[in-house]
């Protein structure tokens, strides 16, 4: 809710190409925090093992390797922020900024960038240890402080520079305190580290090979959009693009966190488990997966523009088709969390390490010929038919074989029903709303209240759709005997 306040701030009082500006250098960051290669995620996977058999010498050996690896990583990130400095104003397309404003706002993003990884590999330990809720505390508080400091720098100064410049002094006082509560909890870290064994060692390196390919993918796939909107379409455009997918991406970050905090534990499953409850598992994960990403799918295409025409106005309105786009990419990348959840839980990162490169390239060339014919829909389109050819199918076929052991066609035709299920219903919903309601908000009371409605509908209908499926009656049944146990205590 603050970012919302916050990007209404700078979009009044820095102006519609500041967003633009925002989101175009927010993805130059991501780009070169591919450096990552996605050690955090292998160096997860490592310390399962050791914290389930509470072996603090081997915790500690990983641990020193991850730090060495995040100190390198951060100087890696600024040499090649700094060899990018002197390309960045070719992406910033239509706007008034002089080249000396852009590099400085530039750097600014690269040291924040930097900074985030001089302490913050400690925070991998605590999510491995299914302590997330620690993290979320934590970085809750740090939220609202890094969001209310900067609403009132941009409200009280105009000053976009000090803005970041607030940014980068939270984010070190965010990795300070995640330092601190870490060496509170393993207290056993401060000892001296024994080198990694070779065949641990081995592991990890093969494991983090594999990731770079899927980081890499991921970036270009994701982080490449508002960079090929602002050089095609402008950074007004991009300013447009980047207040949409603002919404998008906390209703994404909403179902991100549902599975990363079950992601730990599915891994402890995973390792203690064997047969058919591995399946059981994965189908009731599934459910909630594709009832999120449904749910949330027809309401964001119903409710976003008028949202963002009550929130910033509707010189920042994008057209029905480049909505519809917006969310079915966005239906497609989160209705995969349940088999991204099994598949990297059980360590699956190198059987299709060159997937991601390849949707990568699809993507590009997708985005860039259309980007030519049909301007900023042309590029999430991109994105769209990268996805559908490369992870939509690959994914589930290696968690299929190699964790269920059985055919992926039973996968498919769930997935195509529950699709369904939304397609009607999205349906239903907009004849019901065009016939009789011609929804047209004047204020947040009335759009809250509609929202609501809406949001209470859309599930009513979709637990008529499912109420036959056994993960509905499984959750079903489990809420009602919480409920009466709540009822006789």
């Amino acid at each position: 809710v603050l970012s919302l306040f916050t990007s209404k701030v700078i979009k009044e009082n820095l102006g519609l190409q500041v967003l633009g500006l925002n989101g175009v250098l927010s993805n130059v960051i991501s780009i070169l925090a591919l450096s990552e290669m996605g050690i955090g995620t292998a160096i997860n996977f490592a310390l399962y093992k050791p914290l389930a058999e509470k072996n603090e010498e081997l915790i500690k050996s990983i641990m020193a390797f991850y730090k060495k690896a995040y100190m390198i990583i951060a100087l890696v990130i600024f040499a090649l922020g700094l060899i990018l400095l002197p390309f960045i104003p070719t992406f910033i397309k239509q706007s008034d900024f002089p080249k000396p404003y852009i590099f400085l706002v530039y750097a600014l993003f690269l040291i924040n960038s930097v900074s985030s990884y001089l302490l913050v590999y400690k925070r991998t330990l605590i999510v491995a240890d299914q302590k997330n809720y620690v993290i979320t505390g934590i970085t809750l508080g740090y939220n609202y402080v890094l969001k209310i400091s900067q609403l009132l720098v941009v409200f009280f100064t105009s000053n976009y520079v000090l803005f970041l410049i607030v940014q980068i002094a939270c984010t070190l006082f965010y990795n300070i305190i995640i330092s601190k509560t870490c060496d509170r909890l393993y207290r056993y870290l401060n000892g001296k580290a024994n080198k990694l064994s070779g065949e641990i060692h081995q592991t990890i390196i093969l494991k983090i090979k594999a990731l770079f390919w899927h980081s890499l993918g991921t970036v270009i796939v994701l982080g490449t959009d508002n960079l090929l909107i602002s050089y095609f379409c402008g950074v007004t455009e991009a300013g447009k693009y980047t207040s949409y997918i603002a919404i998008v991406g906390m209703i994404s970050t909403f179902i991100n966190i549902v599975f990363d905090n079950t992601k730990d534990s599915v891994g402890n499953f995973l390792v203690t488990e064997t047969g058919e409850n591995k399946k059981i598992l994965f189908d009731r994960l599934f459910f909630i997966n594709q009832t999120f990403s449904s749910v949330c799918s027809i309401c964001l295409i119903i409710l976003l523009t008028p949202f963002i025409r009550l929130w910033l106005g509707d010189d920042t309105v994008l057209t029905e088709p480049i909505v519809f786009a917006i969310v079915l990419s966005f239906y497609l990348s989160k209705n995969r969390a349940a088999i991204g959840s099994i598949k990297n839980a059980a360590g699956l990162f190198e059987q299709d390490k060159f997937a991601p490169l390849i949707e990568s390239i699809l993507n590009l060339a997708f985005s860039i010929a259309l980007a030519k014919m049909f301007g900023l829909i042309g590029i999430v389109i991109g994105t769209i038919l990268s996805t559908i050819l490369v992870p939509f199918w690959i994914q589930p076929l290696i968690v299929y074989k190699k964790v269920f052991e059985k055919n992926i066609f039973s996968y498919f035709v769930s997935y195509f029903l529950y699709f369904l299920r939304m397609a009607v219903i999205f349906v239903l919903c907009k004849f019901f709303i065009n016939r009789f309601i011609k929804f047209s908000p004047t204020n947040l009371f009335s759009f809250m209240a509609f929202a609501a409605f809406l949001f209470v509908s859309v599930c009513a209908l979709w637990l008529i759709s499912v109420v036959n499926k056994k993960e509905a009656r499984y959750f079903i049944l489990m809420m009602t005997a919480k409920f009466r146990r709540k009822n006789d205590a």
